[in-house]
């Protein structure tokens, strides 16, 4: 009788260890899914680099995410300079040649941009100032549709050789800081039309004319 007492509470207890191992196992598998499904096997939720190069088959590289962008290799192999440091996304087509991008500039702008493999032919702007100033460029070698809003006001504006051919609504007067501004060019780029490739011929005269 005592035996068989015995045998009962050792069937009983392995019973009990049984339904632990077994609860515990479900909980550490229904873990095991959840993180899973979390972060799938082979992925890292955070990489911290300072550069990120994806190639094809050829090795060519067709994608790059950099915290420092180098200039961009155009057709014939001439380097266009980018003229501040950017960071961002690039494209490049087969033959590595830069084809477009992402970026924000340390002058403060973000751009959008597509470029053939000679140029950039479109980009989309926005700059850093609280009261906003955004444009969009379609550009060809020798013209260019500009869609701009900033403080001088939203207008269209067709340019041929960088000087504008017609706005709408075309700005006739330009403020006082944006004046002094063109005027400040104009001395250091004499004879370059600087506020031409922006404004009309009228539009110019008068701030240049005028005493501001």
């Amino acid at each position: 009788m005592e035996k068989q007492n015995y045998l009962i509470e050792q069937l009983i207890m392995q019973n009990r260890l049984l339904k632990l191992i077994l609860s515990v196992l479900v909980v550490t598998l229904s873990a095991i899914g959840l993180m899973a499904a979390r972060a799938p096997e082979g992925v890292t939720e955070s990489i911290r680099t300072r550069e990120l190069l994806v190639v094809d088959s050829n090795n060519v590289i067709r994608a790059r995410v950099s915290g420092d962008m180098p200039d961009a290799i155009m057709a014939n192999g001439h380097v266009s300079k980018r003229g501040a440091k950017a960071a961002g996304f690039m494209i490049y087509d087969q033959e590595g040649i830069e084809r477009g991008g992402y970026v924000t500039f340390d002058h403060g702008n973000a751009m959008l941009s597509l470029d053939s493999k000679y140029r950039m032919v479109a980009n989309l702007i926005a700059g850093p100032e609280e009261d906003g100033v955004s444009v969009l460029n379609l550009h060809t070698k020798n013209s260019s549709l500009e869609l701009r809003s900033d403080p001088e006001g939203s207008r269209l504006s067709v340019s041929k050789a960088h000087r504008v051919t017609y706005q709408h609504p075309e700005i006739e007067t330009l403020s006082q800081g944006k004046c002094r501004s063109y005027k400040d060019l104009e001395k250091k780029y004499p004879g370059e039309g600087v506020c031409l490739d922006r404004f009309s011929q009228a539009t110019c005269d008068r701030c240049f004319k005028s005493e501001q």
